[in-house]
């Protein structure tokens, strides 16, 4: 297919600025989080799940707009999609209250999330998920709900009028298979060119005059079969209210009703998508519904590898300076959610940059002790990461060690069966060994079955021995043995710890890591700056004292007691 090449200097260039990917990943995760109940009037999301939604979209006229209007269509159409897609479910019906109801009402309507489905579709590979968003947008549509009655989500041209949408050719027009064929001519065109939209029309009037009607449309109605095929569509004059019929014989009847879905098609789907950039000229202030508006368009690299199948996984990148490098052509929900615990973002986009949070990791070992995060990197990115990110990275796993605190519950020891306990066991300590809730409660089911149960109660600084009458493997109070006749010789080891205190936290980071990459064994205060180690490890101390002279003329003084 060859099309015109076209300048667009004088013309207003128009891209997608925004990302509808990660806004519906966000819709998702808020349905997730949330119980959200939708209006009885309306069946619209609350205008208070509205207004927290807003705050989260890449696109700023949100929040404006459910401010103003209490709704927004970008959200809507979040809705819509996460509905099409499965992800959501909620009744659509409603329900007519009352003989004079005039619409239907929906009580107690909340929203229902399908995680497993969705989460599917996160885990699949981009090209996959992409090709199954798009397939869901394409096939939805109606005789009233299509490129020539609704506008763009993010479109300027006017619309022709709904009146009669439900007659006529309309019914009988396959929307569907119309989108596929046009993606599949741009398809074959070369990427970042400016080609003219009149040579595309002028293409399709020569090579597939019926490819939005047919030759011999099936109409709605028997009594519409000796109609045009433009039935229709009408236009008329800006200053004049009656309508002006379009026939399939004027010269210029292809370009009034094909050529106008074309322009509304471009500014559809492919620029929702960020598919195309559009050069739009002045409106004509003659003509409504608008026409020859949008003069050119350009594809991008992304519409040419989605339609030759040819996407790309996230290219992930660690970088010694702990920030993680995500390169992606649409937004990498599978690797951003694995990484998202780890880091703090600091740049949303085609390349995101993430930067490794000590405390997160932390946080995040200590929740689940099997997690290799260096594996993990590995894994996503393709190679080791750097060795100090390594380094550190073992550090802070060292910090992770995590215990639970149980207040208010008790030990339960036994050596014979005790069919009372079981509705107070939390959780089985050791064979014999159980922890239990209401203690209290659970030694008066004892006593009541005359099991003869011992009940220690502990204080709050120290625990209490067992008598020594317990059969327990638990110690009990100490005995004083008689002095040996005869004293034994004993010989006492002792070892000399010593700490060094650094003035500031460069100094004490750099001296830090040269101990720890001699293996040397050593105790880091980060509150005080100070590192304790054993008088034996001396010999490693002074070889990261050497590194440090590297950058300081050191100095030690003893502190006097």
């Amino acid at each position: 297919m060859q099309l015109q090449t076209m300048d667009v200097g004088n013309l207003e260039v128009v891209t997608n600025p925004y990302d509808l990917r990660r806004d519906l990943h966000t819709f998702m995760d808020y349905m997730i989080s949330r119980q959200v109940k939708r209006t009885v009037r309306g069946n619209q999301l609350p205008k208070a799940d509205a207004k927290r939604l807003a705050r989260l979209m890449s696109m700023s006229q949100v929040s404006q707009a459910v401010e103003q209007y209490g709704y927004s269509p970008w959200l809507n159409k979040l809705d819509d999609i996460a509905l099409n897609m499965g992800w959501t479910s909620y009744d659509t019906e409603g329900e007519y209250i009352g003989y004079t109801s005039q619409e239907p009402s929906f009580t107690d309507n909340y929203i229902k999330v399908n995680q497993t489905k969705y989460y599917d579709y996160c885990e699949s590979f981009l090209q996959k998920q992409e090709d199954s968003l798009l397939q869901k947008l394409i096939n939805s549509y109606s005789a009233c709900n299509n490129e020539f009655f609704t506008p763009g989500l993010l479109g300027r041209l006017q619309p022709f009028g709904k009146q009669g949408c439900r007659t006529g050719v309309l019914p009988g027009i396959n929307f569907a298979e119309i989108r596929r064929f046009l993606m599949h001519l741009l398809g074959q065109c070369p990427g970042d060119v400016w080609y003219s939209v009149d040579s595309f029309v002028r293409f399709l009037e020569a090579q597939h005059p019926f490819f939005l009607i047919p030759r011999h449309p099936k109409f709605a109605y028997h009594g519409n079969n000796n109609q045009d095929r433009y039935i229709n569509f009408h236009e008329r004059k800006i200053d004049d209210s009656s309508h002006m019929t379009i026939s399939s014989k004027d010269t210029d009847g292809f370009k009034r009703v094909e050529g106008r879905y074309v322009e509304r098609f471009l500014e559809g789907l492919p620029l929702m998508l960020g598919y195309v950039e559009l050069a739009y000229a002045e409106p004509r202030p003659d003509i409504y519904p608008g026409l020859d508006q949008i003069r050119a368009f350009k594809l991008n690299d992304l519409f040419l590898r989605v339609q030759h199948k040819a996407l790309p996984d996230p290219c992930v990148t660690v970088e010694p300076n702990f920030e993680i490098q995500v390169e992606s052509q649409i937004y990498p929900v599978k690797t951003l959610r694995k990484l998202a615990p780890l880091t703090d973002c600091k740049r949303m986009g085609t390349v995101t940059t993430l930067k490794l949070n000590r405390k997160k990791v932390a946080a995040a070992l200590a929740e689940d002790d099997s997690l290799d995060i260096k594996a993990m990197l590995k894994t996503l990115s393709g190679n080791e990461p750097p060795q100090n990110v390594g380094i550190e990275l073992d550090e802070w796993a060292g910090q992770a060690d995590a215990f639970i605190l149980y207040s208010g519950f008790g030990l339960l020891e036994w050596d014979t069966k005790v069919p009372e306990k079981d509705r107070h066991v939390v959780e089985s300590i050791d064979k014999g060994i159980d922890l239990v809730n209401n203690p209290d409660e659970l030694f008066q089911d004892l006593e009541q079955a005359e099991h003869v149960p011992l009940l220690v109660s502990h204080g709050k600084g120290r625990l209490r021995p067992m008598p020594d009458t317990a059969c327990t493997r638990f110690p009990g109070k100490r005995v004083a043995k008689s002095p040996a006749a005869k004293k034994e010789s004993v010989v006492l080891k002792r070892s000399t710890e010593i700490t060094l205190f650094f003035p500031d936290k460069q100094s004490y980071e750099i001296f830090r890591k040269e101990m720890l990459k001699a293996g040397c064994v050593f105790h880091p205060d980060t509150n005080s700056l100070g590192i304790r180690y054993l008088r034996c490890d001396q010999k490693d101390v002074d070889a990261a004292l050497n590194s440090l002279k590297k950058h300081y003329r050191v100095k030690i003084q003893d502190l006097e007691k």
